[in-house]
């Protein structure tokens, strides 16, 4: 459940369940460090590439899995010089909401949600949960409906039936979005590569970006492999 405010008597009963908690995120953490690791991975550099992306977050690998979906993964190579989900995306909080401030945001959220049930229903293993959200409201501003989001508009004492850790008392109602939900954002990114490197893209092992420049108009990247001498131009 996704909420925004606690009832402050239970906020050492919360703070034990954090604790307990953050152990298993710990030791699930450690757990995947030996376990999630791509293979296919190449050990040198390819010499030429039509698409160079530059980083193994969820961006890249998303923007890896689009382009071998449309045809062009046996042109494409994506460069990461640790692991691909390995970065910031790796603590991120995974929080999946399709309500936003614009439509295009809105649409690109529920793209998200339905690319997440795609990938579980091939078996990828994104940890996507649909345990839903609920807004808050305090005034009647705040009620509001938009962008055709499927959602309730809900009382307080349906909002505390919802999340019975919530104080209700100065809050006038809520919107419950059963579709919202969480998934892990490290499996999210080995999942869309898996996917990626399984249509032919290719990612060399421990790649980095090192420069790039202007040459006609367009950008030339150059990636290091680790070996002396050895790069992509």
């Amino acid at each position: 459940m996704l909420i925004r405010r606690v009832h402050r008597r239970s906020v050492s009963r919360c703070l034990s369940l954090i604790g307990i908690g953050s152990r298993e995120i710990s030791s699930r953490l450690d757990a995947l460090d030996h376990q999630e690791k791509l293979d296919g991975c190449l050990l040198q550099l390819p010499k030429k590439a039509k698409v160079v992306i530059c980083g193994g977050g969820v961006m890249g690998a998303a923007v890896a899995y689009h382009l071998a979906k449309r045809g062009w993964g046996d042109q494409t190579i994506l460069i990461e010089k640790e692991q691909v989900g390995a970065g910031s995306r790796w603590h991120s909080s995974g929080l999946i909401g399709a309500f936003k401030p614009s439509l295009a945001q809105v649409k690109l959220t529920q793209s998200s949600i339905r690319l997440l049930q795609e990938l579980e229903g091939k078996g990828r293993v994104t940890g996507w949960k649909q345990c839903g959200s609920l807004l808050l409201a305090r005034n009647r501003d705040r009620m509001t409906v938009s962008w055709g989001i499927p959602c309730e508009l809900v009382t307080s004492q349906r909002c505390q039936e919802i999340c019975p850790l919530l104080n209700v008392e100065d809050v006038l109602g809520g919107l419950w979005i059963p579709g919202d939900g969480v998934a892990d954002p490290h499996l999210v990114c080995m999942a869309l590569m898996r996917e990626a490197v399984a249509q032919d893209v290719q990612l060399p092992r421990g790649c980095r970006y090192e420069d790039g420049r202007h040459i006609g108009g367009g950008r030339r990247r150059r990636g290091h492999s680790g070996e002396p001498g050895r790069r992509l131009h």
